[in-house]
């Protein structure tokens, strides 16, 4: 692992080598939606900075608490998520949902884990206040290695002291 750099408290970018290819990972904390849509906006700017920063010869993922469900519109079923996205649901204007929708279609991003079955206990990530168990915490990746992710599940045991669970991502890279 080599070139791990931090940006703002929310990004942080490392690269590992592997025989085929290197590796980037951008790890990513989103601000939520009660943040003024000017700081969410410089958010998802930074991490399109990231992406554009990569080059074509690097695999590519984004992981983190992206602060939103796997969204998209209708016509984005098979390019940005699957039939397993937990729920999909429709974007919001000047959400967090759209803000990385728009990014995903411009970058050609999806979320792998949306065409993976999984029961709904391996796939919240964040247990609202009220008792609501949602998917905040994503893995993306250029759609073409997709095909690369071969598990994404979540662990609640890992101790994080949170009411979060750990994103947990298995890749088969050469």
């Amino acid at each position: 692992m080599h070139e791990i750099t931090p940006y703002h408290g929310r990004l942080l970018t490392f690269t590992v080598d592997t025989a085929q290819a290197p590796l980037r990972v951008i790890a990513a904390y989103a601000p939520h939606n009660a943040h003024d849509l000017a700081t969410r906006q410089d958010f998802w700017t930074q991490v399109e900075d990231l992406v554009d920063a990569t080059p074509a010869s690097t695999t590519l993922m984004v992981i983190g608490d992206l602060h939103t469900h796997a969204t998209g519109d209708a016509g984005d079923v098979g390019s940005l998520a699957g039939a397993q996205a937990c729920p999909f649901q429709d974007t919001q204007a000047d959400d967090n949902s759209e803000l990385l929708a728009d990014l995903m279609r411009r970058k050609e991003l999806c979320f792998p884990q949306a065409w993976l079955d999984k029961a709904h206990h391996k796939t919240w990530t964040h247990l609202r206040p009220p008792g609501e168990e949602v998917q905040l915490g994503h893995v993306l990746i250029h759609r073409a290695w997709g095909g690369a992710i071969q598990n994404i599940t979540t662990d609640s045991t890992a101790g994080l002291n949170s009411n979060h669970k750990l994103v947990i991502s298995t890749l088969h890279i050469r």
